[in-house]
């Protein structure tokens, strides 16, 4: 057993993914309403992360692998994607989808490849990998956030995307264990709807730093 100083001492500096915005081996979420703009908003935070690329030409990132467990988009999407961000640099985002093959989140080859390769996960989105889970219920979510800490915990870093309520796009839906098992939540609300010109990234769950906005114009 490590006592106090001992834990404090084993666990690393806090590092960031991203400045600011994604910290290691934590779970950061992106929501919002449909057609808001979350997908390509996370490509393109992926994309920096595998070439090291600052993200909106300020925030520095720290060079990793990038998956991506999609359940949401078809190729056609990811291809849109890809060729948005081809500028980047070369190094590309592996991806799993339903044509693929999806692993379950508990699965003991993910948590392997974690463990190997520290990577950063993107998941889109929450509701497509809850398996029956209800969203709305406390006991079932928790579990579900089990899963993704246990990668983090072998050395994943995680961005989640989920919807918005339909009341408030700046309010995350379903169960309050969202927030509670989440790092860092940015509501991405388009002031353009159904357009993307002007897209706000804003701030809503910052544990142990403030939160940071960003008006993105495409």
């Amino acid at each position: 057993l490590l006592d106090e100083n001992e834990i404090s001492e084993a666990e690393d500096v806090e590092k960031h993914a991203i400045e600011k915005l994604v910290p290691c081996n934590a779970i950061s979420m992106l929501f919002g309403e449909e057609k808001s703009g979350k997908s390509l908003l996370s490509r393109y935070l992926g994309k920096s992360v595998a070439n090291k690329i600052k993200v909106f030409g300020k925030y520095t990132t720290e060079k990793m692998p990038v998956l991506c467990l999609d359940l949401e988009n078809n190729a056609q999407d990811i291809r849109a994607f890809t060729k948005y961000f081809a500028t980047l640099g070369a190094e590309k985002i592996r991806y799993r989808t339903r044509q693929t093959g999806v692993p379950p989140l508990d699965s003991p080859a993910l948590l392997h490849f974690c463990e190997r390769e520290h990577p950063l996960i993107i998941i889109d989105s929450m509701t497509k990998f809850l398996n029956g889970a209800d969203p709305f219920h406390p006991g079932e979510m928790s579990i579900f956030f089990d899963k993704l800490l246990n990668l983090c915990a072998v050395g994943a870093t995680i961005i989640l995307i989920h919807h918005s309520t339909r009341a408030d796009v700046e309010r995350y839906a379903n169960s309050h264990q969202i927030g509670a098992n989440v790092a860092r939540a940015f509501a991405v609300v388009s002031e353009d709807r159904p357009r993307l010109n002007r897209v706000r990234l804003e701030g809503q769950l910052f544990r142990g730093g403030e939160p940071v906005s960003e008006s993105l114009i495409a």
